[in-house]
């Protein structure tokens, strides 16, 4: 694992240690207000044990999210500390709310499933499952720690609502997922909800019920359905405004994450690929014939993401945004000349070859500016991978005798890493390549697809992805298919009809 990111979790860890830490000192402070100072503190085990159980989350946590990833030839372990850091705040606030609430207001109110709705929306399934499980065993286990000290006032709630918490909350993380739309969103959540509340209702009779006749010797008979009464209608009230309230910050926090946090969701993704994002609305204005020939590869990026099962919508923003970085020195590229001039005819190929590497390393510059997420800028630079620039490679060459070092004129990668990356590096190549073939036949479109591939398997560009051959040849196939669709021919209509 890179020192950046142990030093990432570690400060991660430290501060939810702190959050924790500060809530349960407070939460005891209150419960055993007007007693000794040295009362406020938990015995030491107590401590150990809710120690023990914040690190076996962490580390559960970071194996869940962890990867391998493969840069200059050397594997390493990677953790998306994004991620992890917005779990850790879900399950701070969960517990931190929680526990004062069931201090102050009662156990019934507690959000005991606000982690999974927030997480729901900005994370894998087994993520969300693990943050609300520990989330509500570390609720439960403090809360029965205040039990031992006789802080709660309706001892059998808190259990109630930790078997409540587990099971709503594992139904929302299965069933409220990243891939959904906000509507359904809404819609499912609102369910989850209202079969939370008939559980909730339902076990507290049930456990109320055994409460007062195990208790009845210090009630009068007729008191006992009074009591049973009231408890079943308070169990009523306060879950179904604790359980919509969770359902509503829920929905008002998840964009608030993801943008606090930088996080790649689907509804982000069409939010940076619409027209009028800042960046998006610069590339459309300052570069119209790049903005154009993006817009084509999104295209064919998407169905080619579609045919190999990858994100389709991460396709499409990583096209719009992969020659984000030509406003630097636009006139300097082909599709942006609207006119015959050319300025690389008069400068040297060393310095073409120059000018048009940098603009992956300036389309990085400029996505981090906008808060563009990583797994979008980072096809920016990875697109081009290390392929040489053939076209001022080859007047190099023909200026000189001796011979040329071609790293001189390549890009400098890094070489993709993902399957959309490399989906990127196919339809960048053969939008241009494929459009240049004067010839109408297929046969011809294929033969230049197959070298263009081969030529980038040759030189070891998907050697740091697991792209496979079989998905590189449906990719191929897609395009051609794509291909036809976009550049179809048209009937003449007759002059003047």
């Amino acid at each position: 694992m890179r020192k950046k990111a142990i030093k990432h979790a570690v400060i991660i860890y430290t501060l939810l240690l702190g959050v924790l830490a500060l809530a349960t000192s407070l939460n005891f402070v209150i419960a055993q207000s007007g007693q000794v100072p040295t009362a406020y503190i938990p015995p030491i085990n107590y401590t150990a044990l809710i120690f023990q159980l914040i690190a076996v989350l962490f580390i559960t946590l970071i194996c869940s999210l962890c990867f391998i990833s493969k840069e200059n030839g050397k594997y390493t372990i990677a953790v998306p500390t994004n991620q992890l850091a917005v779990i850790c705040t879900a399950i701070a606030i969960t517990y931190t709310f929680s526990i004062f609430v069931h201090q102050l207001i009662t156990p019934l109110f507690m959000p005991v499933f606000l982690t999974a709705f927030l997480l729901a929306p900005l994370s894998k399934r087994r993520n969300v499952f693990f943050a609300n499980l520990f989330s509500n065993i570390l609720i439960l286990v403090v809360i029965t720690i205040g039990q031992v000290y006789q802080y709660s006032s309706i001892p059998h709630a808190p259990a109630i609502m930790f078997l409540i918490g587990i099971l709503a909350g594992s139904l929302a993380a299965f069933v409220l997922t990243y891939e959904n739309r906000r509507f359904q969103f809404i819609i499912k959540g609102i369910i989850i909800c209202l079969i939370s509340i008939g559980l909730t209702v339902a076990i507290s009779s049930i456990v109320f019920t055994q409460v007062s006749y195990a208790t009845m010797e210090y009630r009068f008979v007729t008191a006992a359905p009074r009591f049973l009464d009231e408890m079943a209608r308070s169990a009523l009230v306060f879950s179904s405004l604790a359980f919509f309230t969770q359902l509503i910050l829920g929905i008002l926090l998840a964009p608030l994450f993801e943008k606090a946090f930088n996080l790649l969701t689907n509804s982000r993704l069409i939010d940076l690929t619409d027209h009028n994002f800042p960046l998006m609305k610069r590339l459309m204005t300052e570069i119209p014939g790049t903005f154009n020939h993006s817009l084509t590869v999104a295209n064919f990026a998407q169905m080619c993401a579609i045919a190999i099962g990858e994100n389709p919508y991460l396709a499409r923003a990583a096209a719009y945004y992969h020659d984000i970085g030509k406003l630097e020195n636009p006139h300097f590229f082909k599709e942006n000349q609207l006119d015959e001039t050319n300025p690389h005819d008069s400068i040297l190929p060393e310095v073409s070859a120059e000018v048009i590497r940098n603009h992956a390393e300036f389309g990085i510059e400029l996505c981090k500016q906008y808060w563009i997420p990583k797994e979008i800028y980072s096809v920016a630079i990875e697109h081009h991978g290390t392929m040489p620039i053939t076209v001022f490679l080859a007047k190099a060459q023909s200026m000189t005798d001796g011979k040329v070092d071609v790293a001189e004129y390549s890009y400098k990668g890094p070489i993709p890493s993902t399957k959309i990356a490399a989906i990127i590096m196919i339809c960048d190549a053969a939008e241009a390549a494929i459009r240049a073939v004067e010839d109408d036949e297929d046969s011809k479109r294929q033969e230049v697809l197959d070298k263009l591939i081969q030529d980038r398997i040759k030189a070891g560009q998907f050697d740091a992805c697991d792209i496979t051959l079989k998905e590189l040849y449906t990719i191929k196939d897609t395009i051609l298919s794509a291909f036809s669709g976009v550049y179809h021919k048209r009937i003449k209509y007759p002059d003047g009809k």
